[in-house]
C-alpha cells in the first residue's frame, strides 16, 4: 500500500484524527510542580493544548493525565496539573486526542453496514470515553455485532504499513 486509502475505504483523517502521538522515556517531574522536562528535546510549540500522560507522576503507581498549557523549549513544557511525586526517567506520551474522530469513523462504518476504516501512518492517541449515545463507558464504542438479531457488521481496520489489524465479528455481550 502506498499510504493512501483505497476507494470505498473510510479514512480516519476525514474525521480529523491526527495520529501525532509522541513518546519519551526520560520524562522528569518535581513534586508540586507542573513543569515536565525531557533531555530528548522533542517538545514543539504546537504541542500546547495536547493531552499528556506521565507515568507514575501522581503517585508511584498512578499516571498523571493532563494537558500541555505552555511551551518553554524543546526540553520543557508546562502542564495544567502539578506532579504528585518527583519522577525521573519516566515514560510520557502526548498528542491530539483522536478518540472522538475514531469513534465517528466507527459510527459511520456501522451506519454503512460495515466496511474498512483506514489509518494513515501515525500513532493515534485514544483517551477516555467519548460519551456515546447509549452512555457507554469505554474508550471506543464498537457496534453490537453478531447479536441474536442476526445483525453482523464486519469492520476492518487497516494501516498504511500493515495488513489487516483487526476484524470485528461479534460482541454478543453488548446486545
Amino acid at each position: 500500500n502506498s499510504g493512501e486509502a483505497l476507494p470505498g475505504w473510510l479514512n480516519v483523517n476525514t474525521f480529523v484524527a491526527k495520529g501525532d502521538l509522541q513518546a519519551i522515556t526520560d520524562a522528569e517531574t518535581v513534586k508540586g510542580s507542573p513543569v515536565l522536562k525531557s533531555a530528548a528535546g522533542r517538545f514543539k510549540p504546537t504541542d500546547v493544548g495536547k493531552l499528556c500522560t506521565v507515568d507514575k507522576a501522581t503517585s508511584n503507581t498512578v499516571s498523571l493525565y493532563t494537558v500541555i498549557v505552555s511551551w518553554q523549549s524543546t526540553n520543557q513544557v508546562t502542564l495544567r496539573d502539578a506532579a504528585g511525586v518527583s519522577a525521573t526517567n519516566a515514560g510520557a506520551i502526548w498528542g491530539t486526542d483522536d478518540t472522538k474522530a475514531i469513534q465517528a469513523a466507527i459510527d459511520e462504518i456501522d451506519v454503512r453496514g460495515g466496511g474498512t476504516i483506514y489509518f494513515p501512518p501515525g500513532t493515534y492517541y485514544i483517551h477516555g470515553a467519548p460519551g456515546g449515545a447509549h452512555g457507554e463507558n469505554a474508550q471506543l464504542r464498537l457496534p453490537s455485532v453478531g447479536c441474536p438479531t442476526g445483525r453482523i457488521v464486519p469492520i476492518t481496520f487497516l494501516g498504511a504499513c500493515r495488513p489487516v489489524m483487526a476484524m470485528l465479528r461479534g460482541l454478543a455481550d453488548n446486545c
